[in-house]
């Protein structure tokens, strides 16, 4: 086999690992991106369940639950 042949073959194979690598870096990404999905998702059931049960101090609630809570002692105080 001609020398440019094998250096152009060493070449794409260094391509292709290199394409592997990323593949596989591309999929941990993605993994802790479902990770961080998870737990951001549990950590605000946890918070709506904390605030539903009354036992949320007042400075671990967000502003989304501060405005559904105002908008609850509204409905509950009109006639």
């Amino acid at each position: 086999m001609p020398k440019k042949n094998r250096a152009a073959l060493k070449c794409m194979g260094k391509i292709l690992c290199f394409l592997g690598i990323f593949e596989i870096l591309v999929e941990v990404l993605n993994f802790l991106l479902e990770v961080l999905n998870f737990v951001l998702k549990t950590r605000n059931f946890l918070l709506r369940l904390l605030n539903f049960t009354g036992k949320l101090p007042n400075f671990c609630q967000t502003e989304e639950l501060r405005r559904e809570n105002t908008e609850l002692f509204v409905e509950s105080a009109e006639p």
